[in-house]
């Protein structure tokens, strides 16, 4: 058993399932991702200090 890691597009989901039960007959574990970055004025760079 090997275990794959990936982000992928919401809309991609059910392509990349789909290819999965093709080559493997196994289970498919799925978790929801939401990036909220708040915007301060600050850089990048100010902001990790």
């Amino acid at each position: 058993m090997k275990m794959v890691t990936t982000i992928i597009k919401p809309f991609k989901l059910d392509d990349v399932r789909e290819a999965l039960s093709k080559i493997r007959d196994g289970k498919i574990f799925v978790s929801s991702l939401q990036i909220i970055r708040i915007r301060t004025g600050e850089t990048d760079k100010e902001a990790l200090q």
